[in-house]
């Protein structure tokens, strides 16, 4: 009886853990949703789109359509009147304001007070299918004439592109780039006359003047040397700095033509210094200083270190100087770092505690090089973003709630004015600064306290006044729009809403599949017919196979293939924590929950992560409690031997966390045979398989040799062999140089999946779902 009551109580905490999992794992990135679509004066048409966007959550966009001015029934004049920051930059020397979303491009009116569409660059309003997941980086020169951009051809791979802004006109720069989210892919240089970007392990430079006279060089001739985007910095100056294993060049653009043409024959630019460690693209990052003469050193993103640039390092002159070194916990990573002439650096930096996001500051100061250099901490959090004024005497800090202008020297705080949910911020003059934010978009001025809206962010609830003005409320502001923009206003004459006009009935019909929940109809009352409101979406989702494959509940390596598009991922912690940090971050980012798998390795050299993985809402399974194969003839391996070591992992995850693993386990390289089954039978353990296999462990087996795939091949290997109920694991931990670590690009894949209709859930959901 007792037996019965302990099985019991574990079979109800079991169904309340998958009840939770199954309530998280209901979101879907893939759709959006219109709603609210409503009637004006005149035949206007007042609606919005909601969706959710991985690293903002859900905002809804709001749209109006002037159906009395429709002269081609197949091109709706819809005008977009709410626009979200998801990238917000300051472009032409502090002249004009971009933001972008997946709705379009916006740039602001001379005087800052509204924002405009491009009309060059593709929109929804323009015809163009909306984006779910997120969205490749622009990457806009600094004069605000050029993107580039990357579009992609595959899964894994895209060509480099060179938008022209004014004209739309598209030029290739080059073809097959790995795909990547970051910020990083291109380099513009400050005066927007060469871009470079890296490709195959190696780094070009692209010269806009060669362009212009339509004298490009061919690709082979225009290579500056081996690398990633990483290893390469633009000075404020031309000079662009180039770090090649433990050696800092430093190439004048002038000369990049001459260097990349004879690179094999001379060194690459005169060198500038040197690091006393061999510089890791993967993982390593640098910044350099106004001046030119002084490097900050990211080495495996946790460890800072402050360097004096000379190309002689053999004999030392003068006194020796202990220069600063900031050792960062594993869970924290560089976010920003601010630098300007006068030498007092600020460092921004992110982690993950206890399920969320902090944000620490430091400083030092290089002013007086005779007293110790060292970094100190500043008693700031949540903070969100810094931004420094424009004579670099004053910087603004955004918090969740508010900014705070401060003196940059003394970092005392001389104004602060409530803001809910600052994003970016742009600094005018001394007086004056723009802030993109999640509800609102405006333009402060510090001495008057006064603002005036530049953009609404998103719409909570939305109408037409009596005199058929459009308002709408965000936050609990309430704003009307006027022929000049949006207006704060505390009170409005709203009309009651209309779903029926002389001519038309709007209504919403839902989509069965693809990238849209529903569309938007109009029924002609004054003649016959049915039309949707703008194109429907292209839909790329594939069809669910014809037949059911059977799941083996004692050896699980699928789930339904003919129910659901859903997948697992699973996340390998063999030995080290490298990547945790990022993973939780993105899996955060699009709200997935997901499963790991803790190896007792891990657990042993990494005791605070396995604590921070618990804290999660990530399902947490056994990978044994040492790392081995254990199909190997020399280790001697009965039932017990699996039983005793499984018991062991729980015991050692308990008095670690307070915690229980789930009933889920896999051994090492995913090996199988009877005696494991048999031991996961007697454990009450499922034993976890994948489907498919994206050989990030190759390069560890001796008789693969080689280095196995890089990050996009084993994307599109994914991509091509998924089915519903796929499991796919992915290893945390430090890839081999050349293949890179496919949790690196977390993010590329699960866009890929997302695009195709696949929602991401851990993997008893995916047993729960199959058994049904």
């Amino acid at each position: 009886m007792a037996d019965y009551a302990e099985n019991f109580i574990d079979m109800k905490k079991i169904s309340f853990f998958l009840l939770t999992f199954l309530i998280a794992a209901s979101g879907l990135y893939a759709e959006v949703e219109f709603k609210s679509p409503l009637f004006g004066q005149d035949d206007n048409l007042l609606f919005t789109a909601d969706m959710e966007v991985p690293g903002y959550g859900n905002y809804s966009t709001l749209f109006n359509v002037k159906l009395d001015e429709v002269k081609d029934e197949q091109v709706k004049q819809i005008e977009q009147l709410t626009i979200f920051p998801e990238e917000a930059v300051m472009l032409d020397g502090g002249r004009t304001l971009q933001l972008r979303n997946r709705f379009g491009l916006f740039r602001t009116s001379e005087d800052f007070t509204s924002l405009n569409m491009l009309s060059s660059y593709p929109g929804f309003v323009y015809g163009e299918q909306i984006k779910t997941g997120k969205m490749f980086p622009s990457h806009p020169s600094p004069d605000g004439r050029y993107f580039a951009y990357l579009k992609p051809v595959s899964s894994g791979y895209g060509n480099l592109i060179l938008y022209n802004v004014q004209s739309g006109e598209e030029t290739t720069i080059s073809e097959s780039l790995d795909l990547s989210y970051s910020e990083e892919v291109v380099l513009w240089s400050p005066e927007s006359d060469f871009l470079v970007y890296s490709k195959g392990g190696n780094i070009y430079y692209y010269s806009l003047e060669q362009f212009y006279k339509g004298k490009t060089l061919a690709e082979e001739f225009r290579m500056i040397g081996k690398g990633l985007i990483s290893n390469i910095r633009w000075s404020k100056g031309k000079e662009l700095f180039y770090l090649a294993d433990s050696i800092i060049y430093k190439i004048i653009s002038a000369q990049l033509f001459t260097t990349s043409l004879y690179s094999e024959l001379m060194e690459t630019g005169e060198i500038a210094g040197k690091i006393p460690f061999d510089f890791d693209p993967a993982f390593d990052s640098f910044y350099v200083s106004p001046d030119g003469e002084k490097i900050i050193f990211n080495k495996a993103g946790s460890n800072i270190f402050l360097y004096f640039l000379k190309n002689s390092d053999y004999i030392s002159t003068g006194d020796v100087v202990s220069l600063p070194y900031l050792y960062l916990p594993r869970n924290t990573r560089l976010k920003k770092v601010v630098w300007p002439e006068n030498d007092i650096v600020t460092i921004l930096t992110t982690s993950i505690e206890g399920g969320d996001q902090k944000t620490s500051v430091f400083r030092f100061d290089l002013r007086y090089t005779d007293q110790p250099l060292e970094f100190k901490e500043i008693p700031e959090s949540d903070v969100v973003d810094i931004e420094l004024s424009l004579d670099n005497n004053s910087v603004s800090v955004l918090y969740p709630d508010r900014v705070a202008i401060k003196d940059y020297r003394t970092w005392s705080t001389s104004e602060t004015f409530k803001y809910d949910s600052p994003l970016k911020s742009f600094w005018l003059d001394d007086e004056q600064m723009l802030i993109a934010g999640r509800y609102s978009s405006e333009k402060y001025n510090i001495v008057s306290r006064k603002s005036e809206v530049i953009a609404v962010s998103q719409a909570d609830s939305s109408g037409y006044t009596k005199d058929g003005s459009v308002f709408t409320s965000t936050n609990g502001n309430l704003f009307i729009k006027s022929d000049t923009g949006w207006k704060r206003v505390f009170s409005i004459d709203e009309a009651a809403p209309v779903s029926v006009s002389e001519r038309y009935r709007v209504y919403t019909q839902p989509l069965s599949s693809g990238p849209y929940s529903n569309m938007i109809m109009l029924r002609m009352l004054d003649s016959f017919g049915t039309e949707s409101l703008f194109p429907y979406p292209e839909t790329r989702y594939e069809p669910f196979p014809a037949r059911e494959e059977e799941s083996d509940y004692n050896n699980f390596s699928h789930g339904s293939r003919i129910r659901r598009r859903e997948i697992s991922l699973v996340f390998n912690a063999v030995d080290s924590a490298e990547g945790l940090t990022e993973v939780l971050r993105i899996l955060d980012d699009y709200n997935i929950n997901s499963t790991f798998f803790v190896n007792g390795n891990f657990m042993r050299h990494n005791p605070e992560a396995v604590q921070e993985l618990a804290m999660s809402s990530h399902e947490v399974g056994s990978l044994f409690y040492a790392y081995f194969n254990m199909t190997d003839a020399k280790y001697r391996l009965d039932k017990e031997f699996i039983k005793r070591g499984l018991a062991r992992n729980e015991d050692d995850y308990y008095a670690l966390t307070g915690e229980e693993l789930a009933l889920l386990w896999h051994a090492p390289y995913y090996v199988v045979n009877t005696d494991i089954i048999d031991a996961s039978i007697d454990m009450n353990y499922t034993y976890v398989n994948r489907d498919i296999d994206p050989l990030e462990w190759a390069w560890s087996m001796s008789e693969y040799g080689g280095n196995g795939l890089s990050v996009p091949q084993m994307v599109e290997k994914i991509m091509n062999q998924k089915k519903p109920g796929s499991i796919v694991p992915i290893r945390l931990g430090e890839g081999k140089e050349g293949t890179g670590a496919l949790y690196s690009n977390l993010d590329l894949l699960l866009n890929n999946l997302i695009e195709m209709g696949y929602s991401i859930v851990p993997v008893s959901v995916l047993m729960d779902r199959a058994r049904r």
